[in-house]
């Protein structure tokens, strides 16, 4: 079986888009509400030209979950066993991510703040990559595209101090969390560190 290439197959590329405010509450607090937009397009799939859509036999059955008439497809037996594949962009495969991020931050003193957020966001499109000139994967295949977390909760904290020439940088990850799959992080400590007088680039730390 061999799979040909379209000759005006183009390279899949994304859309981005975002709009915010930032507000100044008070002298140590900042709120700022972002708008994010991402756009797939001109992704890609293998196709069978052999058996076009037009080709299936639509089939009435009654849906067994909803007793509601659904129609499915089959396979003309004239087209059986016969392929002329050729790889090309499709529409249909579109996803487009919508979301916004609310985000609080408050600082303490010079050098360290503590940072709150809030993300809600959906990406859509189709949930399979099927070919789609076979109508049956048409049905029930918009939703939730891949590892689409709608809620996610993060808090953090930062500080960061510089005394007689020495800096120590600190950040922990107290919460950050999704709906949707299973996402967590446990509280964890990474930071940048310079002894007195010390020359040259700065130690990195981890800690989990």
């Amino acid at each position: 079986m061999t799979t040909v290439i379209d000759p005006d197959l183009r390279r899949p590329f994304n859309r981005e888009y975002s709009l915010g405010i930032e507000h100044q509450l008070a002298a140590n607090l900042r709120l700022s509400v972002m708008f994010n937009r991402r756009e797939q397009r001109d992704l890609r799939a293998t196709i069978n030209r052999a058996v076009p859509t037009e080709s299936y036999i639509p089939v009435p059955i009654t849906n067994p979950l909803t007793n509601e008439p659904l129609t499915i497809s089959n396979q003309s037996p004239a087209t059986t066993g016969r392929q002329d594949n050729v790889l090309t962009n499709r529409s249909e495969l579109d996803t487009s991510y919508n979301g916004i991020d609310i985000s609080l931050v408050r600082r303490f003193g010079a050098g360290s703040q503590v940072q709150g957020g809030y993300s809600y966001g959906k990406n859509l499109g189709r949930i399979t990559s099927a070919d789609p000139s076979d109508p049956n994967t048409d049905i029930f295949t918009d939703g939730a595209v891949g590892s689409d977390e709608p809620h996610q909760f993060k808090v953090s904290g930062n500080t960061w101090r510089d005394s007689t020439g020495g800096a120590v940088g600190l950040r922990i990850i107290v919460l950050q969390v999704g709906s949707g799959s299973a996402m967590g992080e446990r509280p964890a400590v990474t930071g940048t560190a310079r002894c007195p007088g010390q020359s040259g680039a700065a130690r990195t730390f981890a800690t989990d």
